[in-house]
Parts: C-alpha cells; structure tokens; sequence
C-alpha cells in the first residue's frame, strides 16, 4: 500500500508504519534484501527516519532497480545523516532523471553548511538550478559570491532560484539586491524579488515598490499586496489615487492593503466603496470597517446591519461585537434571527461580548 498510485494512501500507509518503528526496523535488514524491488522499495519508503539506519541504507543506492535507488535517497534525506551526502551527490549527478530529483530532495534536507560539495554543480548549465533549489530548501549561507554573480545569469529561472538562495545569506545586503532585481527584465524574477522584499520585512523597498504601482502587469498587483503586508504608510495616498483606474483584483488588493496599513483616511475611503456597485468591493469595504470603527460610528454599523447583503451583514455583527456597545443590542437581537446560519452565528457571539444589562 506505501506503493499505491493514491498519494494519500501511501502517505498514509508510510506514516502508520513510522508509528511502529520498532517493528520496521527489527525487520529491515531483511526485508530490505528481499529479492522484489517494491518489497525493497516499500520498505524505504516506510524505513524510520534514524541516522542509525543509514549504515543499511546508503548501499541500496546502488540498488539494481532504480525506483529503489530513488526510494533510498528520500529514505536517506529524512535522516538528515551528514555522512550520506557523498553518495546523495553522486546520484545527484549522474542518476537517472528521478534518482536525481530524489537526491536533490534528499540533499535540500540536510543541514546548509554541509553542502560544500555542490560548489561545482554551480558551474554546470544542466545542474546549476537544481543545485540552487537545494541549497535554498537546505537555507545553505554557502556560496555567497557565485550566488550574487548568479543573479545576473542569462536564464531567469537560475535568477530567480539564486534570489531564494540570497536571502539565507545573513551578512549580506541582501535587500539590496532584492531591490535592485525589481528591475529584471524577467516577470517571474520580479515578482520572486517582491514577495522576499516582503518575507524580509524590507522597509527600505517601499519606494521602489510605490514605483511599480505605474505598472499594468501582473508585477503591480504583487506590489500592492507587497504594500499592505509591509504595512506601509507612506504609500496609503498612492494606492488610494490608484483605485478608481485598478482592474477587478487590484480594486480588491488595495483595499485589503489600506486596512493593513490603517493610514489616516481610511475611514472615509470605506465609506465610500460603499456605495461601489461591485459587490465584492462593498463587502471588502464593510469587512474593514467592522474593523476599524470606532464607537461614534455605531449608526453606520447599525445600518449595515439591515443591508441586503448577507455578508456584509455579518461582517456588521462581528464589528458590533467588537464593539461591544449596548446600543447595539437591539441590531444583534434582529441578526440572531437573521436567515442565513452564518449571520446568525455571529451575532449571537457578538451578543455574548456586551456587557449584561
């Protein structure tokens, strides 16, 4: 069953067995010597992830069949045993097309200083992008110079895989860089170069990225969501003067970013997607609201709280709650009757959240 064309069957089947270790493994060895390659292949594949186990393993990379040869690099890689990474590398290089993905696999788990011996796959055309696939799974701080000269590499994916390996690279100015790779010529090496500005928390990007918002690419809706997600204030008056000429998704990025970044003027910018005759820009807009009100806009609450809109009728229940105020009892009483579960869900925890009377 750990062989089963089901990929949750045999996940399933692999992680029982993982759960009765002691077992699997006072029968390895033989099983492991058995003479059908899906026993042997069976086993790897439900083989408990110990590095004691490695000895038993690393021969079965020679294995006659090359699905066991595959099994055992994937066997070896839950290990995460330093002392595989030599045959780990050899099938990585000369394996057949799946032994060698499983190598990298098995190779992109092991610990990133221990990867020194993929310095000369750097070098090589047909191995360069899965040797920076595993040093970036493997967050690997190796290599630092040839990294940067492959930010510049004529193939965007190489550049794209050496921006994930960069930002592993503590003692460099990574965000520089980043920055400087808004600019590629490639689409998909801009937009990978956008969302590490954001996973780094980079602060020093917002110009460039408020830069991008001219754009009509896909690269702009990145940027806006960039935006929000970085929480940048400064660049609230610029993804407000985009609105009214964004497409359908943007409309909807920008919002969800104003709400983020909660600049003053965010109140009356909700309001006034009120009364957008999109639907889901109306809701997006109640939804910040209810976020962000405060009590002296309890009447606005109350009143879309009776809209003909279910969700954002909920949306109006979860903010009253926040609220918490008794004047908005009487609104919550009348959504606890509300036709839709959902609504009446929430009111009733909004009604839980004010204080007894």
């Amino acid at each position: 069953r750990a062989l089963s064309h089901d990929p949750e069957e045999a996940r399933w089947t692999a992680a029982l067995c993982r759960r009765h270790e002691r077992t699997v493994r006072s029968a390895l060895h033989d099983l492991l010597r058995n003479g059908d390659p899906r026993v042997r292949r069976g086993t790897l594949i439900c083989a408990p992830a110990d590095p004691s186990t490695v000895p038993v393993l690393v021969p079965l990379m020679a294995d006659r069949d090359a699905g066991v040869r595959a099994a055992a690099c994937q066997a070896l890689g839950r290990c995460r045993d330093m002392s595989a990474i030599p045959a780990l590398i050899e099938l990585f290089a000369r394996g057949t097309p799946p032994e060698s993905v499983a190598a990298a696999e098995a190779l992109g788990s092991m610990p990133g200083q221990s990867l020194i011996a993929l310095e000369p796959y750097l070098e090589l055309e047909g191995k360069v992008l899965p040797a920076l696939e595993i040093l970036a799974a493997a967050r690997s701080p190796l290599f630092p110079d040839k990294i940067v000269e492959l930010l510049d590499a004529p193939q965007a994916p190489v550049r794209g895989a050496a921006l994930r390996v960069l930002v592993n690279h503590d003692q460099m100015d990574v965000e520089e860089h980043l920055v400087r790779k808004l600019q590629d010529p490639d689409e998909s090496v801009r937009i990978e170069a956008v969302e590490l500005l954001v996973r780094n928390g980079s602060t020093r990007a917002v110009p460039a990225l408020v830069g991008l918002l001219v754009v009509s690419d896909e690269l702009r809706y990145h940027a806006i969501r960039a935006l929000g997600r970085l929480h940048a204030e400064t660049a609230a008056a610029e993804l407000e003067r985009l609105f009214p000429r964004a497409t359908g998704h943007e409309r909807l990025e920008i919002l969800a970013a104003l709400i983020r970044i909660g600049a003053p003027g965010l109140l009356p910018f909700l309001k006034g997607r009120l009364k957008d005759s999109e639907a889901e820009v109306r809701r997006v807009a109640a939804d910040g609201l209810a976020r962000v009100v405060p009590a002296s806009e309890l009447p606005l609450l109350v009143k879309l709280a009776q809209d003909s809109d279910w969700t954002i009728r909920n949306h109006a229940g979860w903010g009253l709650g926040r609220l918490a105020l008794p004047q908005g009892r009487d609104a919550l009483l009348a959504l606890v009757r509300d036709t839709e579960p959902v609504v009446a869900r929430t009111a009733r925890a909004a009604l839980a959240k004010l204080p007894r009377s």
